[in-house]
């Protein structure tokens, strides 16, 4: 620290020779001393060393042993410097491509977090990793990337191999909370629980007026096609006015709300079905179970829900014939020929 501080005061005083001669001294007895790396770091940074800068950076990435902070502000001087991809992977190394990945989709640069998933791909990163890009490829509507890549790291239940496109859709596996699998928010006046035989449970407390729409799941689907949703539920002792119903959305395409019909106070289990025509342009759709609140004064919901065999296909429509009349030939060795076709 004596010798930063006396090359930090030399390139104060403009003996700008001292400072880096000071400077490469220090850098030779540091090389794997984290103790006071940033410090040379951001002393090289002041007196262009950008050589110095570049190893010393790449190095304080790889440790895991120093403090958070640190890695965090050397990976945030790295994008500084070299905010264009190709060049932050060359002066930082693909040893260290996966945290600069994992702060690319924090910090939603999905330009470099792009440009760096190939890398880190190919080093087996675990589910939870590569869920947080997922979700940033989502909410910026880049669907084709996203169902890819959801594809590979969580295979498609059997439903799925039969055409339907939700995952989970009999809340059988332990549920993902992103991506494309179902997302669970927290209502303090609803207990959410899921079984592999009654599917998703929802208990209304009755201490509040819920305006619920704490269990969706987005849905990767084709433009201008037609969708059918279907499913099963029971309910048990709900009251007020506004009950629980199924809702398709789209929060990027201009698409207005689908909704089923609510459900009933009390029923036995029984099916439901949602058709839904997707707009141009327009990928993604989000299917959620929803509660309105309600305007009377009875209005503090009660009673239970359950839901399960979630089934969303395309509807396929019958091709039309296409219709040709027959060619009537010349009886010669000409081309032509008279015709038409309808």
């Amino acid at each position: 620290p004596a010798w930063l501080a006396l090359a930090e005061l030399r390139n104060n005083e403009e003996d700008t020779a001292n400072a880096l001669a000071i400077l490469k001294y220090v850098d030779t007895l540091t090389q794997d001393v984290a103790r006071w790396h940033w410090d040379k770091t951001m002393l090289a940074y002041q007196l262009n060393q950008t050589q110095i800068v570049k190893n010393d950076l790449a190095w304080l990435i790889q440790q895991e042993k120093i403090t958070g902070q640190t890695r965090k502000k050397a990976i945030k001087l790295a994008f500084s410097l070299w905010p264009e991809p190709d060049i932050l992977l060359r002066n930082m190394g693909e040893k260290n491509a996966r945290p600069l990945f994992k702060h690319a989709v924090q910090t939603n640069n999905l330009t470099v977090a792009k440009a760096f998933w190939s890398l880190v791909d190919q080093s087996t990163p675990s589910t939870s990793q590569v869920l947080p890009f997922i979700n940033r490829l989502i909410s910026n509507n880049d669907i084709p990337l996203a169902t890819g890549i959801w594809k590979k790291y969580y295979p498609s239940d059997q439903l799925m191999y039969n055409g339907n496109l939700m995952y989970n859709g009999n809340f059988t596996r332990p549920l993902v909370n992103g991506g494309f699998g179902w997302r669970l928010g927290k209502n303090r006046a609803v207990t959410i629980t899921t079984d592999s035989g009654s599917g998703l449970h929802l208990q209304f407390t009755g201490t509040a007026n819920v305006n619920f729409y704490h269990v969706s799941q987005y849905i990767a689907v084709s433009p201008q096609q037609e969708y059918r949703l279907s499913g099963t539920m029971k309910s048990c002792d709900l009251t007020t006015d506004q009950r629980p119903f199924i809702e398709i959305v789209a929060p990027r395409c201009p698409m207005r709300p689908h909704q089923s019909k609510m459900a009933e106070a009390g029923q036995d289990w029984s099916s439901f079905q949602l058709d839904f025509p997707v707009p141009e342009n327009c990928m993604g759709v989000q299917v959620r179970i929803r509660r309105k609140s309600s305007n009377q004064i009875d209005n503090l919901i009660q009673g239970e829900l359950w839901i399960k065999n979630f089934v969303v296909k395309k509807i396929e429509k019958p091709s039309e014939k296409i219709r040709i009349s027959p060619l009537t030939i010349a009886p010669t060795l000409s081309t032509s020929y008279s015709g038409t076709y309808n």
